[in-house]
């Protein structure tokens, strides 16, 4: 399954302070993954601010990692106060953007996409958790399981931070030659 609209208002806690109770709602958009050719095509849906660039260019397929695209910009807002990548603290200042203004900005900036200048007092593990997680390329992106064993949730500070499947697959293919 991918949601395709994970976004803090799609996220709810049955009880306060308790992290156990955390349930992800609307699935108005969620859909199956296609296994088949014909069976991964999927329209451009969700909240804007919090779409993959796969998502917003409309590739004509996507998976599970535009899921956890919107998460590293949960993370990004929640570290930053309500900061966003690339438009910072203008997301706030009552500055309308229609989509395709923000799907050009985000286009002509992607070599400034994570910007970190608004992390300063942030951890360099959660500097890093965010990057893997909004990696601009899909195959860069971690997947759960990898975002799982990285330090800054384990909490584990000299933690080894996990490679992405391409830099894991690139290392073993080193190590064959």
């Amino acid at each position: 399954m991918i949601h395709r609209d994970i976004k803090p208002g799609n996220i709810l806690f049955l009880h306060k302070n308790d992290i156990n109770s955390l349930k992800i709602c609307d699935l108005g958009l969620a859909t199956n993954l296609g296994t088949g050719l014909f069976d991964q095509n999927y329209e451009q849906v969700g909240t804007l601010m919090y779409q993959s660039p796969e998502q917003m260019n409309e590739s004509p397929s996507y998976g599970k990692p535009v899921d956890i695209w919107a998460i590293g910009m949960i993370m990004y807002e929640l570290l930053t106060k309500g900061g966003h990548p690339l438009l910072g603290e203008l997301i706030h200042k009552e500055v309308v953007l229609s989509a395709d203004a923000y799907k050009d900005i985000m286009i002509n900036n992607t070599s400034k996409f994570v910007i970190m200048k608004n992390l300063k007092s942030v951890s360099k593990h959660a500097k890093s958790l965010i990057k893997n997680l909004c990696n601009l390329r899909p195959n860069y992106r971690y997947n759960c399981l990898r975002a799982l064993k990285h330090p800054w949730i384990t909490r584990d500070q000299e933690g080894k931070v996990p490679l992405n499947f391409l830099q894991e697959l690139q290392m073993n293919l080193e190590q064959l030659v």
